[in-house]
């Protein structure tokens, strides 16, 4: 081999070197890039903050304490986190810690609804002080013994939850993993009692603590109760009945069109939509706060059932410019679900590409319990 040969492979060799290390720089860049855009504060923060939502849905109240306190931790003047919090510690039976948590989150924000949620706490601590004092006078605990079945009921319902069962994503839209004729059936004697004890507290002076206590719904849960069994017209009546609006959200109940429109005072608006089989058909969220995303954010949800029991489901998210991150756009996903038997798999699609294949166990609450979760791609 010549000189010259000698210089022309030593040349080569060397810019494939130089190829070879700049691609790689370029490989580890990108994948600092993600690890970095993953763990942003605001994507650890929202992450938290729909945990914390969840776990709450689900009555699994010392969870959603530690995810909310992760969101104040991220953001100390995240209002939704403090109103999580102070619901969590009720849940918990806490009036005290709630009321703490409250003015807390009052002092740091100076926002409206904390100062109303703190006010109807405080009147209601009060409430509860007297109708304590009542109820020692009287010495009676009819109630318990009238309402015993329904506490046994209602711990049967909370010991599946316990036990892994959680409804499809964030509980907000019916248990579908059942038919409407059997989710209505398997609840029928927990809504019936439920709405029985629910009339008998508008006449009798029984604490929020004493309630919690004994093991007893109450009206909040009553309302899940109707939501899971496609019964929204109730849970809407029920929640206008119970003036939330004095917290200053919004909620519109359209019964000719079979809709319910929920207006926060952040601005965001969710809209859900139903057909006459009783299950939701579209529901749609616009984010106007800006805090996580971007100004006008929306998510547009459809859903196809077989008599009660979804199908598939697609979720359409568009995006403006803004500057609290994600690409302008629009990005669809898609989700379907098979039955067999007892079991439930469900492909999520995103881009047309199988993003992940998960196994729920189905228990007779059309709740789910993952038994297992692949990811092919």
């Amino acid at each position: 081999m010549s000189n010259t040969e000698i210089i022309t492979n030593k040349a080569s060799k060397k810019k494939i070197y130089i190829f070879a290390g700049i691609a790689l720089a370029v490989i580890l860049l990108a994948v600092i890039g993600i690890i970095a855009y993953s763990n942003a504060p605001a994507m650890r923060m929202q992450k938290s903050l729909d945990l914390g939502n969840k776990y709450l849905s689900e009555m699994e109240y010392e969870k959603a304490i530690a995810e909310y306190e992760a969101v104040i931790e991220i953001d100390p003047k995240n209002v939704d986190a403090y109103i999580g919090l102070a619901d969590a510690y009720i849940g918990l039976g806490q009036s005290d810690k709630a009321i703490e948590v409250l003015e807390k989150g009052y002092d740091i924000t100076n926002d409206e609804r904390l100062k109303a949620r703190l006010d109807e706490l405080r009147k209601s601590a009060s409430s509860d002080a007297s109708a304590n004092a009542q109820e020692n006078n009287a010495g009676s605990d009819d109630w318990k013994e009238q309402f015993s079945d329904l506490r046994d009921l209602y711990q049967e319902y909370l010991d599946e939850i316990h036990n892994g069962y959680s409804y499809r994503g964030s509980g907000d839209w019916a248990a579908v993993f059942r038919t409407v004729d059997e989710i209505k059936e398997a609840y029928a004697p927990l809504i019936a009692r439920t709405e029985s004890f629910v009339e008998y507290l508008k006449t009798h002076d029984i604490s929020y603590q004493e309630i919690s206590e004994y093991g007893l719904p109450t009206e909040y849960d009553l309302r899940r109760f109707y939501i899971f069994t496609h019964q929204f017209d109730k849970s809407a009546a029920l929640q206008i009945f119970s003036g939330e609006s004095a917290d200053g959200y919004i909620t519109e109940f359209d019964e000719y069109n079979r809709e319910i429109y929920f207006k926060l005072p952040s601005g965001d608006t969710h809209t859900y939509t139903w057909g006459d089989d009783g299950c939701v058909s579209s529901y749609t969220a616009v984010y106007m706060d800006g805090e996580v995303y971007n100004v006008g954010t929306t998510e547009e949800y459809s859903f196809t059932y077989d008599n009660g029991r979804i199908m598939s489901e697609r979720v359409i998210q568009t995006i403006p410019e803004g500057d609290r991150g994600g690409i302008p756009g629009t990005y669809t996903t898609d989700t379907t679900y098979e039955y067999d038997g007892n079991v439930v798999t469900w492909t999520y699609y995103s881009g047309g590409q199988v993003g992940s294949i998960c196994k729920y166990e189905i228990n007779k609450y059309g709740q789910g319990k993952e038994i297992s979760r692949e990811f092919p791609n």
